[in-house]
């Protein structure tokens, strides 16, 4: 990550070499001066997991958090600070091994410590044994009025001519 002033200006530049294959999708300046970033970098098992930095004004890490274990991959594409000065990160998860992994919206809630308050995962569940059909994929979130969220993305169902999809618009109170 580089940091510029407004003429361009190198003020800092940074790399985080968290994994072989670590990405930033999104990041966002905190109340505190410092940044919020989220992507998603190669665990040791070679898993794909959910990545969480929070970083200080000078880009120095003051905590890191990797989601992701077992046969369950996830990865970060979003991220906002709460009104309670946590934060709420935005992703997908997968099981990993299946032919076409089905992708289910993740959402985690970090203290401002790093701590995980709460993680749910969200998926269509429209088949006879209640397992998920469809992939959704999740790239914004906002806060509402009233302390919960709204996530906007899309979601799609097989492959092929048979393909559909549309439009993901998910409220949570």
């Amino acid at each position: 990550m580089e940091k510029v002033d407004a003429n361009g200006t190198p003020l800092w530049a940074l790399a985080y070499a968290v994994s072989a294959s670590t990405s930033i999708n999104q990041i966002r300046q905190t109340t505190d001066g410092g940044y919020i970033a989220v992507g998603s970098a190669q665990n040791v098992d070679g898993l794909i997991a959910a990545l969480v930095l929070k970083l200080d004004a000078n880009g120095a890490v003051q905590w890191q958090r990797e989601l992701g274990s077992g046969t369950t991959a996830a990865y970060f594409n979003a991220v906002l600070q709460t009104s309670d000065g946590g934060y709420a990160v935005l992703g997908e998860s997968y099981v990993t091994g299946t032919p076409l992994p089905v992708t289910s919206v993740l959402l985690v809630a970090f203290g401002a410590d790093g701590t995980v308050r709460w993680q749910q995962n969200y998926n269509n569940l429209d088949s006879p044994d209640l397992s998920p059909t469809s992939s959704e994929h999740a790239d914004s979130i906002i806060q509402t009025s009233e302390g919960g969220y709204l996530i906007g993305g899309n979601w799609g169902h097989g492959m092929g001519l048979g393909a559909y999809g549309g439009a993901l618009l998910l409220k949570l109170t």
